[in-house]
């Protein structure tokens, strides 16, 4: 009865009403369209409770988990999944339930040629046995010796699984030595490892989006959903304009020097 209770409380919350609405969870529909073209799905859960990060995280990777497991094998890449700020997800010592489906991945998904990208600033909060399972390694300045520590203790079962040496005390010289935007590149199929230099990207450094701003980015619904409205004619037969710029105070400023072109995008909306 207490567990019923609970439920039914749940059910009626406003706060709830949230996870049933919007898309389905479905995989397939996140990663390509309906006419098979492939997409680009973003889930932001920075808005969300630490216990329901951790509840829709789990879900999404065992959706993934069990999608992937109906593909066929593949040498070739055929879909990403990457997340940033892995923190919590798949820590070294408990186990949450996002831990086992995120271990699966790293260990099975590249055989149906699913690809997994975890970035973290804190590699000692990541389970080593993630860490071995990683072929591809772009490591940066790293903060404290026990961060040093686990990426040199993943690099090494991720060499001796590959069957080659590795020379420990260079590459630790060489991640004490890096500076601001400087990587050491480290591929389990391949000899050796590289240092590169990112190349300059001008970034405002915005910062997380608030969930209004994520709202006004979502595209609208598409163009098939409503009829589209026919363009006015005027008494000559003459075609009437079919865009206008919008109003000031809905066009976001842009800096000088930068052509605007407007197209019509149905009522109240521009593009």
């Amino acid at each position: 009865q207490k567990l019923a209770m609970r439920v039914n409380g749940l059910l009626a919350s406003p706060g709830f009403a949230a996870w049933l609405e919007g898309d389905p969870l479905n995989v397939q529909r996140l990663l390509w369209t309906e006419s098979g073209k492939p997409r680009i799905a973003i889930l932001s859960i920075a808005h969300l409770s630490e216990a329901e990060r951790m509840f829709f995280v789990s879900t999404l990777l065992s959706r993934v988990v069990s999608w992937m497991r109906r593909q066929s094998g593949t040498s070739s890449l055929r879909a990403l999944l990457y997340m940033d700020e892995v923190f919590g997800f798949l820590p070294p010592v408990s186990e949450p339930p996002s831990k086992r489906a995120m271990l699966t991945l790293l260990k099975q998904a590249r055989a149906y040629g699913v690809g997994v990208v975890l970035a973290t600033q804190n590699p000692v909060d990541i389970d080593y046995k993630a860490l071995s399972n990683c072929g591809t390694w772009f490591l940066g300045r790293l903060q404290t010796e026990r961060d040093v520590g686990r990426v040199l203790d993943g690099l090494a079962g991720a060499a001796a699984a590959a069957g080659e040496a590795m020379d420990t005390t260079e590459v630790e010289r060489l991640l004490a030595g890096l500076k601001s935007r400087v990587f050491l590149l480290k591929n389990a199929h391949d000899p050796g490892h590289v240092l590169f230099h990112t190349r300059w990207a001008m970034s405002y450094l915005r910062g997380p989006l608030t969930r209004s701003e994520i709202r006004r980015l979502c595209p609208p619904k598409p163009f098939a959903e409503a009829p589209a409205e026919p363009h006015a004619v005027d008494q000559a037969g003459a075609r009437a304009p079919a865009a206008q710029a919008p109003s000031d105070e809905a066009r976001p400023v842009v800096p000088p020097g930068i052509d605007e072109a407007f197209v019509d995008g149905g009522p109240g909306r521009y593009e």
